[in-house]
């Protein structure tokens, strides 16, 4: 009994906030595009776009997906951009390139994190046991024995599999 007038409570709810008119707030409110002076030429927005996120650190995203969000950003007053080699080894970067580049240069600031360089290095890094000595000995024995198991097994493999052969 105490069941029905308490659905009836919620879908009056529900009505009553479909049926409200409330203004919707814009994407990026007038505090957001203030502007600070950075020379005498250029001001740009307190509220920045950063450049992690196009270089897939959370979700990887298509090209387009990345050129759409660039552009309606500046399309929404956002001049301020910033990057980094380091956010997709390169990709943030190439992707705010090409976004950008159909822009009038004048109408941005683009900064980057330029002094960092994205080299790859070829060396492995050094295997470290954090362990007591007597356990790493064991462990490298343990290794070592897996390897001689590994090279005796595809002798006698082949020696076995070439004898039988002839």
């Amino acid at each position: 009994m105490l069941l029905l007038p308490a659905i009836a409570a919620v879908l009056l709810i529900k009505r009553a906030r479909q049926t409200s008119q409330r203004p919707k707030p814009s994407p990026i409110s007038p505090k957001h595009t203030a502007t600070r002076s950075v020379n005498a030429n250029m001001n740009v927005t307190v509220l920045g776009m950063g450049g992690a996120s196009l270089g897939d650190l959370y979700v990887k995203i298509s090209n387009e997906q990345a050129m759409k969000a660039l552009l309606a950003a500046h399309q929404h007053h956002i001049n301020l951009f910033d990057t980094s080699p380091w956010y997709g080894v390169g990709l943030s970067e190439a992707r705010f390139g090409i976004a950008l580049h159909a822009v009038p240069r004048q109408s941005f600031l683009l900064q980057t994190k330029g002094k960092k360089t994205t080299t790859m290095t070829t060396t492995l890094p050094s295997l470290q046991l954090r362990c007591p000595p007597a356990l790493r000995l064991f462990l490298l024995l343990l290794l070592l024995l897996a390897i001689l198991w590994h090279i005796l097994h595809t002798f006698l493999t082949t020696a076995f599999l070439t004898t039988a052969a002839s």
